[in-house]
């Protein structure tokens, strides 16, 4: 019996210099998620909001579980996100957009390759994995990252658990869609600490000839690598 897909959207926010982070999580923690997740359906299932654990840029994540890719299309979420709502005023939405001037934050909706069927809470930190294959190495990479990859990571003491996902579309401002095309492949991996990643385990599942071939220059279009630690979840996460 077929499994119904389920979608994830991925928003990175950049604040700007003129928000403080406070502002900006107090505005998503009391504002802007708890319309998301009483949406009927329901549409959104759950959300979880990250923090940027390497110092790097965009220093904000949030990611809400979806029940299918659609989600985002419903009308019930178009009318909450309509600027004529009232709901998401330009000094305050997480589009990026502060004081008139453009950010480069982004949102995704995308599809999984596989649904893990027991939700759990997220881990304290994840690694946040995007990459784009050139076509003729896609198959093989996805072959890699099922058959090895996961399996040794699940061997990490402090693993959590890893999700992969495929881009469907990207949407701008007001959830329209873009032409603009991130990585095509997203990975997470969750981890109860930071410590897993000088673990001997770890350094074996990231240093395979298997990977090394796979990842080859020749292959890899790009590949992006981020840590953020858990700020804040909501919805319907199992011990």
């Amino acid at each position: 019996m077929p499994v119904p897909a389920r979608g994830l959207l991925f928003a990175y926010t950049d604040i700007g210099s003129k928000l403080r982070s406070s502002a900006f999580e107090a505005w998503h923690d009391m504002e802007h998620v708890w319309p998301l997740l009483n949406l009927p359906g329901p549409l959104f299932l759950s959300a979880t909001r990250w923090t940027a654990a390497d110092c790097l840029e965009p220093a904000h994540l949030a990611l809400y579980d979806l029940a299918s890719p659609s989600a985002v299309h419903d009308p019930a979420y178009q009318e909450l996100i309509d600027p004529r709502s009232g709901e998401y005023d330009s000094d305050k939405t997480s589009d990026g957009e502060r004081d008139g001037r453009k950010a480069p934050s982004r949102r995704h909706s995308v599809l999984p390759d596989k649904l893990e069927l027991m939700e759990r809470r997220p881990g304290k930190y994840m690694t946040v994995v995007e990459v784009e294959m050139k076509k003729f190495a896609e198959a093989e990479f996805n072959r890699w990252f099922d058959e090895e990859h996961i399996p040794l990571l699940a061997r990490v003491p402090g693993w959590v658990r890893s999700r992969r996902f495929v881009l469907k579309e990207v949407l701008g401002k007001y959830g329209t869609v873009r032409e603009e095309r991130p990585p095509k492949y997203l990975a997470l991996h969750e981890w109860t600490s930071i410590d897993a990643f000088q673990s001997r385990e770890f350094r074996h599942a990231t240093t395979t000839p298997w990977r090394m071939q796979v990842l080859k220059e020749d292959r890899v279009l790009e590949y992006r690598i981020r840590v953020f630690r858990v700020a804040r979840n909501w919805g319907r996460f199992e011990a």
